[in-house]
């Protein structure tokens, strides 16, 4: 994420397909995280999906979560 785009990047930011995405704070939790739960940078998070059957995957996809705050361009600088 660039805070450029998005200040405050939230756990419902995660761009993700699947079936019933729930994302959790580590690899063993029980209580998945809230929509609106901020991300932090650096932080891994880790996200299950529900099967056809309706049943959730007990094996957690890692995700480390990149938040960038790259300056803005100046007008002194030659090349933007």
């Amino acid at each position: 994420f660039c805070v450029a785009d998005n200040a405050t990047p939230t756990v419902g930011d995660l761009d993700v397909t699947g079936n019933n995405v729930l994302w959790y704070a580590d690899n063993v939790t029980t209580t998945p995280l809230l929509g609106t739960d901020l991300l932090v940078d650096g932080e891994d998070y880790y996200a299950t999906q529900e099967n056809v059957e309706g049943c959730e995957s007990s094996i957690r996809l890692q995700v480390n979560v990149s938040i960038s705050d790259t300056a803005a361009p100046t007008t002194s600088a030659v090349n933007q």
